[in-house]
């Protein structure tokens, strides 16, 4: 009985050697992994510096790679394997090491930095303000990212448009459309600059979105062809005709489009009633108020075709759809200055100018000409910018185009030219950051602020 008691102590002990064995094996073996693979990283690091000396980066990737195989959470090797991809030209990589680095730690701005830095330079603007967008909701400390943002500021892209004239454009809220005439035929685009309506027109007026009954309440547009006046819809086709032959017809605007038939000038309801046909002009109405002209003189009318003002304006200004109010304000001109109006006929500024052109934003400075040059008032009549300008047009998304040594640029707030003047034309932006401008002398293109860009998916 001893001797089995024996046995079994003698056994016991055998497998706690055992045990025990085999728990030094395996710290030795794990000891020994850990060794080899911090040398492993040494050498890869090692190999790394070497390929990036010689400038072989793709061969640098794949240490970076294996390294970040057994320290994935490596934050400085990703950013440097971002780097390598880059130099070699490998985009996915690049955009994939920076997207990992973010993973790693999401509140650090360098790869957001990276990223942004490679769209700009393609010309990827949007894509640029998207990364720039999502860092500074994590990253508190940006001082590249907002450095980067600054670097933005008067970037844009160039869109083609088959124009040789244009007219106004409209901005109904959703989209913006311009109308554009080459060879005497007019036509409609939209603000990225592809076609609406073909350029099949003799005429064609401003879109009007009003409900005007008659089931056309998705809107219409005046137009003529080969002498006949008559609505459209925006997918071109006949809406509205009066039985009269008129010889101009206008937007519709608080009920009522201003025409002319027989050389005199009034408007028109949709069912083309005629009112008010005493006029030698009438305008459109825009914001309640429309111009009028009767012999040589100016006057305001409300929208229920009552003169609010008596014809005491030597002229009135007019865009080339026929509106007169600009965001609530007016530019009449008395004897041989411009001033300020309301909407309701009150002076805005008792001081006048040599010109004054149409706002074209709800806050934006208006350009102001004085002696030879032209300069920038606020709504007030206040002076902003001194003239020093050839010639200008007003503010819009703050920036203004301005002409300097026969070429047209743009400039911010502060009077600097941001947008090199190299253009033949320009005009103002619209609320969606689009400006027509003519590269050359025959034509007019699109240029579209970076953030509105369609191209990399902007705000169209």
């Amino acid at each position: 009985m001893a001797k089995k008691k024996k046995q079994k102590r003698s056994n016991a002990q055998l497998v706690l050697l055992a045990l025990i064995a085999f728990t030094v094996i395996a710290w030795l073996g794990l000891l020994n992994n850990k060794t080899t693979q911090t040398n492993e990283r040494a050498d890869l690091l090692s190999a790394a510096d070497e390929f990036e000396a010689n400038e072989i980066y793709k061969m640098a990737a794949q240490k970076l790679e294996r390294y970040l195989e057994l320290e994935p959470k490596s934050y400085d090797t990703m950013l440097r394997l971002a780097e390598d991809y880059f130099l070699f030209g490998d985009t996915n990589g690049f955009i994939g090491s920076c997207d990992r680095a973010i993973s790693i730690d999401k509140t650090r701005e360098e790869p957001y930095a990276l990223k942004a830095d490679y769209y700009i330079e393609q010309a990827q603007y949007a894509e640029a303000i998207k990364v720039l967008d999502a860092a500074e909701r994590v990253v508190t400390n940006n001082p590249k990212l907002k450095a980067i943002r600054d670097s933005l500021h008067g970037k844009y892209v160039e869109k083609y448009l088959s124009a040789t004239e244009l007219g106004e454009w409209i901005d109904n809220g959703k989209n913006s459309y311009l109308t554009v005439g080459s060879d005497e035929k007019w036509g409609l685009v939209l603000q990225d600059g592809k076609s609406k309506i073909r350029q099949k027109f003799g005429f064609l007026g401003a879109y009007s979105e009003a409900d005007l009954g008659e089931g056309i309440a998705e809107g219409i547009l005046p137009c003529e062809v080969d002498g006949e006046w008559y609505y459209i819809d925006l997918d071109g086709d006949k809406r509205l005709i009066g039985k009269e032959a008129y010889e101009y017809l206008g937007a519709f605007c608080d009920e009522y489009a201003p025409a002319q038939r027989a050389g005199t000038w009034g408007y028109i309801t949709p069912k083309f009633e005629e009112k008010s046909f005493i006029y030698t002009y009438a305008g459109a109405f825009s914001e309640g108020v429309a111009a009028v002209k009767k012999g040589e003189m100016w006057a305001l009318l409300d929208s229920k075709l009552k003169e609010i003002t008596s014809f005491e304006f030597d002229d009135i200004s007019i865009d080339a759809n026929g509106f007169c109010a600009r965001y609530g304000l007016v530019v009449v001109r008395r004897g041989t200055k411009s001033y300020l109006y309301d909407t309701k006929a009150k002076t805005i500024s008792e001081k006048g100018f040599d010109e004054l052109r149409m706002p074209a934003s709800e806050d934006g400075a208006i350009a102001a000409k004085t002696g030879d040059f032209w300069g920038f008032i606020d709504r007030s009549g206040k002076e902003i910018l001194a003239p020093e300008f050839e010639d200008a047009d007003s503010f819009s998304m703050g920036f203004a185009p301005v002409q300097v040594q026969e070429r047209w640029g743009y400039i911010d707030a502060s009077g600097a030219m941001v947008i090199e003047a190299k253009f033949f034309e320009a005009r103002s932006f619209t609320s969606k950051g689009v400006a027509a401008v003519k590269s050359n002398s025959y034509g007019w293109n699109l240029i579209v602020l970076c953030e509105y860009d369609i191209a990399t998916g902007g705000l169209f």
